[in-house]
Order: structure tokens, then sequence, then C-alpha cells
């Protein structure tokens, strides 16, 4: 069969190059404004003009219209965008944002099977802030060649120049003609974006720089309310700069949403980047967060609402973001600053967990519709994940902060899901939920106090008789006791006045004691589980219980490669996790800046930083207190041998809370094999044969584009039967030009869907399909069933 690509006319050639390329190449700068829509409110006497929402993006002044590039041709709809992807920057290296985007690329192959081609799928990067964004790129060319490639390829300093020549020399302080204090405004640069590594696929690409820094959720609020509101895309992707989705990843989340309406978001699974044996804190991060993907969220996912969907790695439903509650509750910061004392700031350090409770809450105007959030196993992405102790600690005073006070929102919130359409029975599954979120609270309150009674009670139970003297304070186990709250003490104090990232030696010094103590405990309860006079019956049967639970876990993820990455580092690190980060979060509970960005506090939280002094400093004296109280009480009482009880209880608790984890997590596995039943309708299947060669392949991509293109006899009728229509259609037209047999195959593709009165296209490319098959087949090529 001759299958070598065929002679185009001019016509063809016009046809095919018009689709093919929006611009030619170049890189099309157009600065925006966000249209802010403001409402009158009154006050007493007094009337306020206030923030509303925002409703869209405007042209700057000269330009009454937007410029004829990829914005523009989003902005008009010339064709549908199903999958619109957000990726939130500060002024992170452009090399972070290239894997990024080269992921992104990566799954263009299997969202073509599920029929989104790149003419459907956009990309939005929102850089927060000129200032810091323009110091650190602006001698990029200096910075060595992927800097310079990277600078090329993404924005031009020269073209803002041209347009605020009054801000020559520091583009941070740009101003357009009429602009007032409330006006945002932003510099974007779109093109067809194209990897050397990959040529034949490009990625409409949007990079904007917004002009004033104001935090990750002004970046949210111009992307939902700036672009989509403009765009309409079917579904949004959150992604974060230096997060590389894998080559199906984007698929998974798209399928979800797609083919289950009651989904509003999802999210998979995030596994940080290995760097090597050698980093402690990034190896005890892999182990943590498989733990909380295969425990928490698995667990979580089976009630059908998980309580945070990370904004790093996350796809939601753009119809189940528009409209009350969620403009209200998540843009809260935004909308009505005003409000937000110390515990509203402490709640939206964790915005994205506000974001779900508003989505599984929403009440919809249809009676039997509600939603639920998902987590897909199959979705994952790596991360660049914090690869020192201080920034390790930033980063987790912000998620322990917003966590708790997002709980304690979940809790005082509750009621908007009894007035939401969920049906009984569900709002009865929310409802165990909910407790079961109160009893980990509780556990987690007290897990400092719980952890040093643990290691006093082991210490204190050493047994060897000689060293179990009473009446002297200095006896071995009292020495390690008291060297062990003198290190909590330095913590206290460190957290207290001490930004992290300024005490690296002393940081590492105190986590290696106590990874030390660490070390030391289990080696006393290996010895322990020795000592049949020691333990009971039921402690032995709760040990064995609790290895058994994660073995089992691991197994069942196929994670032992993980696992065994970081284990030692994540057990080492364990008082860290629970000493020093509790600690710190607690003691900075008036912080409620980005933490691991070089932040600003606004001038409202300058004015109130008094208040939050103080509310951090109530907040800490009562954790303080009920901690040490805790612990002091059980440690009394089990001198007194009445508090092995106690103990015992609080191990017991810790147990269930795990066991309730597991299980989850094996429901959710069994859960799984159904449900994927039900999403994944297109198989992700690789068409090649292990047998093919490169020109083998080479054949494949052409009976292929041409099999799908000839499915559709010309452009009106594809323009009427699907959205489909796309570059690929016209291309396979072009190369079937000239082969009278797939012509005339193809037209008989085109009769059978003619003669079904079929609107939808897929009967007609599943006929296509088979013909591509047989068309291989006799090509001599093996292939597989797609």
């Amino acid at each position: 069969m001759d299958i070598s690509e065929p002679e185009l006319s001019s016509i063809d050639l016009e046809e095919v190059n018009h689709s093919l390329v929006i611009d030619d190449g170049k890189i099309v700068y157009q600065p925006i404004r966000l249209k802010k829509v403001y409402e009158e409110s009154k006050e007493g006497s007094l009337k306020q003009t206030k923030l509303k929402t925002a409703n869209g993006l405007d042209p700057i002044s000269p330009n009454d219209s937007f410029k004829s590039n990829i914005l523009s041709s989003l902005l008009n709809k010339e064709n549908e965008t199903k999958f619109l992807i957000f990726i939130s920057m500060y002024n992170e290296d452009l090399s972070m944002l290239e894997k990024t985007l080269s992921g992104i690329i990566s799954n263009f192959k299997y969202l073509k099977k599920v029929r989104v081609e790149p003419i459907n799928l956009a990309c939005v990067v929102i850089a927060d802030g000129m200032k810091a964004f323009y110091s650190k790129h602006k001698n990029a060319n200096n910075q060595g060649e992927n800097s310079s490639q990277s600078k090329s390829k993404f924005f031009n300093f020269e073209e803002i120049k041209r347009a605020f020549p009054l801000a020559y020399d520091d583009l941070s302080n740009c101003r357009f003609a009429g602009q007032t204090n409330d006006d945002e405004f932003a510099h974007t640069f779109t093109q067809n974006f194209v990897f050397p590594e990959n040529p034949d696929e490009e990625l409409q690409l949007i990079f904007c720089i917004k002009q004033e820094n104001r935090r990750k959720l002004n970046s949210h609020f111009w992307f939902l309310h700036g672009f989509c509101k403009m765009i309409d895309p079917k579904f949004v992707q959150f992604l974060d700069v230096g997060t590389i989705p894998n080559e199906n990843a984007l698929v998974y989340l798209y399928q979800a949403l797609l083919n289950d309406e009651r989904i509003a978001g999802c999210c998979g699974e995030i596994v940080p980047i290995y760097t090597g044996w050698k980093n402690l804190v990034v190896n005890a991060q892999i182990v943590e967060y498989k733990f909380s993907h295969t425990f928490e969220k698995s667990f979580e996912s089976i009630f059908g609402y998980v309580s945070v969907l990370p904004g790093a790695f996350s796809a939601y439903r753009w119809e189940a973001l528009q409209g009350p509650p969620i403009e209200e509750d998540y843009f809260k910061p935004i909308l009505k600053p005003e409000l937000m004392n110390p515990y509203e700031s402490n709640v939206y350090l964790a915005e994205d967990r506000v974001l779900c409770l508003s989505l599984v809450s929403k009440k919809i105007a249809k009676p039997q519709k509600s939603y639920l959030l998902r987590y897909i196993r199959r979705a994952i992405a790596e991360t660049d994940a914090p690869d020192t102790l201080g920034g390790l600690i930033s980063q987790r005073r912000r998620w322990i902060n917003g966590s708790w006070f997002a709980v304690l929102h979940f809790f005082s919130s509750f009621e908007k899901i009894f007035l939401s359409n969920h049906h009984w029975f569900r709002k009865f599954i929310f409802f165990l939920q909910l407790l079961y979120f109160g009893a980990t609270t509780v556990f987690q309150w007290f897990l400092i106090g719980s952890f040093f009674l643990v290691f006093a009670f082991t210490v204190r139970n050493i047994p060897n008789s000689s060293l179990n003297s009473e009446s002297d304070l200095f006896t071995p186990q009292n020495v390690i006791i008291i060297v062990y709250m003198s290190i909590l003490l330095m913590t206290l104090l460190t957290s207290l006045g001490t930004r992290p990232q300024k005490i690296p030696g002393l940081l590492y010094t105190i986590t290696t004691i106590y990874g030390i103590y660490m070390i030391f405990i289990m080696a006393l309860v290996i010895m322990y589980l020795y000592d049949h006079d020691f333990f009971s019956t039921w402690v032995y049967i709760l040990s064995v219980l609790t290895a058994a639970t994660f073995i089992i876990n691991i197994a069942i993820n196929w994670s032992f490669k993980s696992i065994l990455r970081g284990i030692i580092q994540y057990i080492f690190l364990t008082p860290t996790y629970v000493n020093v980060f509790l600690m710190h979060a607690m003691c900075n509970l008036h912080d409620c800046t980005w933490g691991t960005r070089p932040d600003n506090p606004t001038e409202q939280e300058r004015e109130n930083e008094e208040d939050f002094k103080i509310f951090r400093t109530y907040w800490l004296m009562i954790w303080v207190f009920t901690n040490a109280g805790f612990a002091y009480a059980l440690n009394f009482l089990n001198k007194n041998k009445k508090g092995e009880g106690y103990v015992y209880a609080m191990a017991a608790t810790g147990f269930f809370i795990l066991l309730l984890r597991f299980l989850g997590g094996i429901f959710y596995m069994i859960q799984e094999c159904f449900y994927d039943r039900k999403i994944l309708k297109f198989p992700i299947k690789k068409i090649q044969s292990k047998d093919n060669s490169a020109a083998d392949e080479e054949k494949i991509m052409k009976i292929e584009t041409a099999s799908y293109g000839n499915s559709f006899k010309d452009h009106s009728l594809s323009q009427s039967s699907s959205p489909i229509l796309n570059r690929s259609v016209y291309y396979g037209k072009a190369l079937s030009v000239g082969n009278n047999s797939m012509v005339a195959d193809h037209e008989q593709s085109l009769d059978f869907m003619l003669s079904k009165s079929c609107n939808d296209v897929e009967e007609g490319i599943g006929f296509a399909a088979k013909i591509r098959n047989m068309k291989l087949r006799q090509s001599g090529i093996m292939v597989d069933k797609v």
C-alpha cells in the first residue's frame, strides 16, 4: 500500500496552514486590566463602594480591543475550550516552569484519545507581582544558556518598556493612563509554545505577569474571574510551577470530571521529586506524602468529601466554581478584607479547604443535583518539595495553622451541608466524617504532650531494677527525660523569636537530637517485646496489627520503592514533625503570610499586628498549658501505677484512627476497581506494538491521522456534527489527498454516519478506527486493539 505523504494543491495547503497556525510563532504582548464590579453598601448614614466581583478582562488604553492573538481567539470562543490549565508562579526559576509545561505537553497524546485536541486546551501562567519577577529575571541573558532560552520563550521585557516608557528603568513602577488605586492590571505574552524535544505539539500559552504582588489567592481571582469568565472552559486544572504531571495524569482527572457529573473537583497523588539518598528532608517527605495519600486521601474519598484538593495539582468543573457560595466563601479575603480578623486570616491560610467545603455544600437549582469531591489515585504528579529544614518548617507552619482553623470553620459551617441537596444518607455519612475530624483534631491538639508521655513512660520502665531508684533525681532515666524537656524548651524559644531560615545549624542540631531519641525509644520498644513480663498479650496484638496495617497498605498500593527510599529518614524526623513543626506553627499564629515566599504584610495586617499577636498569645498559652497538664497528670498517675490504663487507652485511640484510615484505604481500592469502569471509558493504551520500527511508527501516524481526519467529508459537516473539529482533522484530510482507496474507505464511514442520522461523530470515528487497524495490518504492522 502506498502511504507516502501526498502532494497537496495550493488550496489544500492554504486550508491546512490556516488551521494549524494562529500566529507566526512570535510572542504577542497585550496589557490587560481586571474588569472589576462594585456595589454600594450602606452602614448607618454612610455609603461605601465595595468590590463585588470581577467579570472578565479589558485591554488597556490606547487599545480598544484585544490584539489578534491566542488570547483574543480564546475570548472570542473560536474553538471550544475544554480544558484550561492554570499555573501559579511567583519568581521561581524558569527551568521549573519548563518542566511543568513539558509535563502538560506529554499528556497531549492521551488527551487526544478523549477528544481533547491542542486547540481545545490552553494554559495560563500567572506570575504574582512584577517587582520580584523583574528583579529575578531582568538579567536572564547573562545567567547561562538555559535562562536565555527561557526568556525568549515566555516574555519580552522590551515590549513592556515600549508600552510604558516612563518605567523604562524599573518595571515595578508601570502605570497606565487614567489608572486608579483600585485598578489591577497585568502584562500578557501569548504564543503557540513548542518544545524543541517535541516539535509536533503546540500549547496555547498565555504568560501573565501581574503588576502588583497580591498573593496566590489574588492570582486565582484573576484566573477564575478574569480569564475563565471570558473563555468559559468546561474544566479547569490548577498546577503550581515546579509540579510536573505524569504523561497520563491530566487525562485521568479530565475523565473523572467528564464522565461523572457529580464530581465538582478531584485531585491526584503528589510525589516529591527524588534528589538522592543524602537529602534527609526530601526523602522523609516522599514517605510522608505517600502515607498521606494512601491513608488520608483514600479514606476521605470514600465519603465523597476530600477535605483539601491541593492547589498544586487539582481539577475542577468550571460550572461548579461559578456563583454563590463560592465567590463569597473562597474569595472572602479579597471581597471583604475588613472581616479578616486573626481567626479568619488563619482559616484562609488553607483556602483550598474552604473551597472544598463550599463545593460540597453548594445548593444547586436542580433539586436532585449535588457535588462530591474525589481522589484519583492513578493521576500522579511530581513536585519540587522544600529541600531545607527551614523551608519545610515555614511551609508546615502555614499548613498546620490553616488546617486546624479550617477544621474549626468546617464545624461552624456544617449546617450548610444539611441545607444542601445531598440525600439524607449522604448527609449522615458527612456527619460521621465530622466526628472523625473532631477526634483527629483533639488527638493532634495533645500530640506533643502525648509524644512526651509515651517517651517518658517507656524510659521510666527500662527493665533494669538497678536503674529504677525513685529517690534519686539524677537516675539515667530522669537525666534522659530532663534533657528531652530542655530540647522542647529550646524549640519553643527559637520558634517564638527567630525565622527558621536564619538558624539552620541550630535546627539541624535539634533535629539530630530528636532523631537520636527516636532511635533510642524504638530500641527500647523492641527490647520490651522480648520481655514477656512487661507487655500483656493485647499489647503484642496491637503492635502486630499496627505494623500489619502499614505493610498491607504499602503492598496494595505497590509503594515499596517509595517507602524504602525514605522510611529511615521519616522515622528519624518523626519527633521533628511532632515537636518542631507544631511548636513553630502555634508560636506564629500571628503570621498569616505565605511562608515560603518573601511576603510583605498588607497595610491592614500592619494596622492589626498587635491584635494578631494578642490572639497568638492566648492560643499559645492555652495550648502549652493543656499539653503540659495532660502530660504531667498522666505521668504522675503512671508513677503511682495508676496511669498505665490511660497510656494504653491513648495508644488504642491512635491505633483506632489509624485502623479507620487503613480500612478506608482498602475500601477505596475496591471502590476504585468499579469506579474506573465508569470514568475510564477511553482506555489509555499505547497503539504501538513492541516490534514496530521507527518506519512503522511513521506509517501508523500517517494512516491514523488520515483515518480519523477523513471521518468528516468537509468543514461544514465537522462543525455541525461535533466540537471535535481541530487541526488533526485538517491534517488527516491533507494527508489522504490523492490516496483514492483510503478516501473511498472513509467515504464509507461517512455514509455510515449519515445513514444513522448521527449528530455525534463517535460512531463514525469508531468505524474509521476499524479501517485504520485494517490498513495497518495490510501494511504488515501488528497493532494492539484500542
